[in-house]
């Protein structure tokens, strides 16, 4: 049941963030990573993937957060001689893991790097801070609610 569940899950989240630019997938454990060249790809990635999981959680009274992180990263081959993947490492992919983890069921936060980026696009709540492992003062994280809402005789950014 618990397989059965996790491949519906990366089902999910590979057909919505692969359709929102994510560059690659990384599936470990009950997680999913996915490193996108703008902040913009992943935040609206985060905002169409959180009904679909959260459809699929909730029948089985689970829930998920999302974190969102921006900066650079090291990507490339990583491993020994005989396994290697491809994947993405450095402070910005464990921060936003940090991130993650401090994130309640159904919500998704954005580090304040990620916000900025995002500026006037979306709609964030108070900023709050959480614990962070290797980072003595915390981080600083947004509620990311949801895109701007276009004013009149705008069009609507995001």
């Amino acid at each position: 049941d618990v397989v059965a569940m996790l491949n519906r899950y990366y089902r999910i989240a590979e057909e919505v963030l692969s359709n929102h630019a994510a560059v690659k997938l990384n599936f470990t454990a009950d997680e999913v990573m996915a490193p996108f060249d703008t902040a913009r790809d992943a935040a609206n990635a985060a905002i169409a993937l959180r009904p679909a999981i959260d459809d699929l959680l909730s029948h089985s009274g689970l829930s998920a957060g999302i974190g969102l992180h921006t900066g650079p990263v090291i990507q490339g081959l990583i491993g020994s001689a005989s396994v290697k993947s491809y994947n993405v490492i450095g402070d910005v992919v464990n921060t936003a893991k940090r991130i993650e983890s401090a994130t309640p069921g159904g919500a998704i936060l954005v580090s304040a790097d990620t916000r900025r980026e995002l500026h006037t696009d979306f709609n964030f709540g108070q900023e709050q801070r959480i614990a962070a492992k290797g980072k003595e003062a915390g981080v600083a994280v947004y509620a990311l609610i949801g895109p701007a809402a276009a004013g009149p005789g705008e069009s609507q950014r995001g």
